[in-house]
């Protein structure tokens, strides 16, 4: 019982490693649109479900991007709205996960290379002012809103991109 517990943490930890390098290996591949004002960095953990998330330090020199893998492979509403409007497999969710937090990174360059404090904190009340609209809305619809369905669009592109150079 022991063994079969210590073997399955051990499974679950190089599954975690391998999508780390791989998820590295992706955004080392887009980190020249991001250009030489930012480092970019990407960690994978567990959850509960798939999700993503993006932060920026306090500077503007750093950015993590955070991409949550689900302990169980299970998908939600929205992520299965994802695979479906998109014809993708669940295994290439990770990767369009970093995409979509990387144009979201990319959508805020320009305050960042000008070091504008204000703009971004007045872009960033905006779109939480819009997803707070959404989310009281009686069908909730934050996929739908403009600067997420742009941020799907540019993960998909980069997700055909990939495919293409893949063969």
């Amino acid at each position: 019982m022991q063994n079969s517990l210590l073997r399955h943490w051990r499974v679950k930890r190089l599954k975690l490693r391998i999508w780390n390098r791989r998820l590295q290996e992706s955004l080392r591949e887009i980190a020249a649109e991001f250009g030489p004002s930012i480092a970019c960095s990407v960690h994978v953990r567990w959850g509960p479900f798939f999700g993503g998330s993006m932060t920026v330090g306090r500077r503007l020199r750093r950015a993590k991007i955070m991409i949550q893998l689900p302990y169980d492979g299970y998908l939600t509403a929205n992520e299965r709205q994802v695979l479906s409007r998109y014809s993708l497999k669940k295994t290439m969710l990770p990767y369009f996960i970093l995409y979509h937090e990387a144009a979201h990174l990319l959508e805020i360059m320009p305050y960042i290379g000008s070091a504008d404090l204000h703009g971004l904190k007045r872009h960033v009340a905006a779109h939480r002012r819009l997803a707070a609209e959404a989310a009281s809305s009686p069908s909730p619809a934050y996929r739908d809103l403009a600067f997420e369905e742009e941020a799907d669009r540019y993960a998909y592109r980069m997700i055909v991109k990939n495919r293409r150079q893949a063969g």
